[in-house]
């Protein structure tokens, strides 16, 4: 008789799937769809409109993917397209294990009367926001920081067996609690929402930094399960948003130019994770690139804002050359000169409900002052050069598929400085 428990020898699982199983069992078996910070393939973006939600899905013809767009209706996550990688919540916050900054744990302790004896659990970061979970005297806290505020939270309780609590929220959109330490994966979103945020766990408490506006309906947990507790979504109450202190002002933006009350409509306006200490970010470059759509970059210390305006909508992303915003690979090598953020625009409607892009703009922050401008090299369009304007730069109508994949390959920033002396050329894989 053949045994029916008889399935043969084991065979090795391709990349791709091993990948695409770690991520749907680390959210639990459910469906995803990322709050804005997802990967999209540079090569061609598609737009797909079905039961009134946009999703943005792309194709990458075997070149990889990385996040372009940030915000619920520019975002995708299919994990079936090729080059698609598990992002843990490790690398997606940088996180320090068992550490924190000095200055860090100072502004923390500063901010608690008496504080003594705080020592830290891990440091997790996310486009300018740092929590750190400190073990005390008193049991465990949460201290988020931004370069101007502090806040802490209350000594945190054990959570019940089997849930989910948040206990600590504030308003650059900090989500953080405690969870049964049984639980192996954690994302979090809105109730009503099918957006979500991973969260770092250890020790039956959870955080995912600047994850999204304060959810004014409720939470939705999706929990990983294990041998001893059985995953799947649980509802809960938002608890009342953590009191700020502000204990380093910084001095205030420009928000009286025409670039800095774009600015300012783009932070009011635009979904996704609130910006970081909103009123002290600077505009930079502006730029109208036609059929009514146009950006406006600012810039905060080392953190880069590209603000997309079209007839109807404005998209805001934040980076600062961190996984935060997901993979990077298809972004400008790691440098001492620079870092880039890609956005697609001018989307094109079809017949079929749907809209594509094949027009990027390579935005991105210097980080020397040797750095007068910047240009692009393309398979087949003229390169594309900019300016460096405060700090930033902004290189509009670079069209995706041009020439061989190969040649995309080997597509290069180069980085002047005022003289016209090339100072370094940058590999960037678009």
């Amino acid at each position: 008789m053949t045994d029916p428990f008889d399935f043969g020898p084991g065979r090795e699982l391709p990349d791709r799937v091993r990948a695409d199983a770690r991520r749907r069992i680390s959210d639990g078996m459910a469906p995803r769809r990322s709050s804005g910070l997802a990967p999209i393939a540079i090569a061609s973006a598609v737009v797909m409109v079905a039961a009134g939600a946009v999703t943005l899905t792309a194709f990458d013809n075997g070149i990889g993917s990385d996040p372009v767009a940030a915000s619920p209706s520019r975002s995708v996550d299919d994990p079936n397209r090729p080059g698609n990688r598990f992002v843990s919540p490790e690398e997606k916050y940088s996180v320090l294990e068992h550490k924190a900054p000095a200055d860090a744990t100072t502004r923390c302790m500063a901010a608690e009367p008496g504080a003594t004896q705080w020592e830290p659990l891990f440091t997790a970061s996310a486009r300018g926001v740092s929590v750190i979970a400190f073990f005390t005297s008193g049991g465990k806290r949460f201290c988020e920081l931004t370069p101007a505020t502090v806040t802490l939270s209350a000594v945190q309780p054990d959570a019940p067996a089997g849930a989910a609590r948040a206990t600590f929220v504030t308003s650059f959109g900090t989500i953080a609690g405690v969870v049964d330490p049984a639980f192996g994966t954690l994302s979090v979103g809105p109730k009503g929402s099918e957006a979500r945020e991973i969260a770092l766990l250890r020790n039956g408490i959870f955080v995912s930094p600047n994850a999204m506006p304060v959810p004014d309906k409720g939470l939705t947990f999706y929990l990983g399960g294990s041998p001893d507790v059985q995953g799947g979504t649980r509802a809960a109450e938002t608890p009342d948003t953590s009191t700020s202190t502000t204990d380093r002002p910084q001095p205030a933006g420009d928000r009286d130019s025409e670039s800095g009350q774009r600015l300012a409509d783009c932070f009011r306006e635009a979904a996704g994770p609130p910006p970081v200490d909103a009123d002290a970010w600077g505009p930079t470059d502006s730029r109208d690139v036609g059929g009514g759509e146009s950006l406006q970059l600012a810039r905060y210390g080392n953190l880069l804002a590209v603000c997309t305006f079209t007839a109807d909508e404005v998209f805001l992303k934040i980076d600062e050359e961190t996984d935060s915003n997901g993979y990077r690979t298809l972004e400008a090598e790691t440098n001492p000169y620079l870092f880039t953020t890609t956005v697609f625009y001018d989307f094109r409607a079809h017949a079929n409900g749907t809209s594509s892009s094949e027009t990027v703009a390579v935005a991105g922050l210097v980080k020397s002052a040797d750095v007068a401008s910047v240009s692009i090299s393309r398979p087949e369009s003229p390169p594309v050069i900019a300016t460096v304007h405060k700090g930033t730069f902004v290189l509009p109508g670079v069209e995706l598929n041009e020439g061989t994949i190969a040649e995309r390959q080997h597509t290069e920033l180069t980085a002047f400085d005022v003289s016209g002396t090339v100072l370094a050329r940058i590999a960037l894989k678009i």
